[in-house]
């Protein structure tokens, strides 16, 4: 069974908080915050950060997650979630999913792909942020 994990960056230090699988959101304050594994505690995050676990692992074993930056062969993109298909898939273009916008979804590509498919970061680095993912 696959793992409901996620992630997301704190919003004291910037730093990552991963493994966690709990989400605590605070509708009287508009707060969100992930379970710190390691101190037990929930920590406020970013709420724009928190990254949903795909289930799947690039080429060298890494954990996939939402907003991650990968590359396969030739095509770059971002994972993310299809709202329509209900899956994710990897956006090699940058346009928002309609319910028109058909695609391979990331589970069909990791079939296909998954010795290829490799994690280059993801959109919160200032290196890919505002699509400049695109450029590669």
């Amino acid at each position: 069974m696959t793992p409901l994990l996620f992630r997301g960056k704190r919003q004291d230090n910037d730093e990552w908080i991963t493994e966690s699988g709990i989400i605590h959101d605070d509708e009287l304050t508009t707060r969100i915050s992930i379970l710190d594994v390691m101190s037990g505690e929930f920590e406020d995050v970013q709420s724009m950060t928190v990254s949903q676990f795909t289930g799947l692992y690039d080429c060298n074993g890494r954990e996939i997650f939402e907003n991650d930056v990968v590359q396969c062969s030739s095509l770059t993109g971002v994972v993310m979630w299809h709202p329509y298909m209900t899956c994710f898939f990897i956006n090699a273009d940058g346009k928002k999913p309609t319910i028109n916008y058909t695609c391979a979804t990331l589970g069909e590509m990791w079939k296909s792909y998954r010795n290829d498919i490799t994690v280059i970061g993801n959109v919160f680095q200032p290196e890919f942020a505002d699509g400049k993912w695109k450029e590669l």
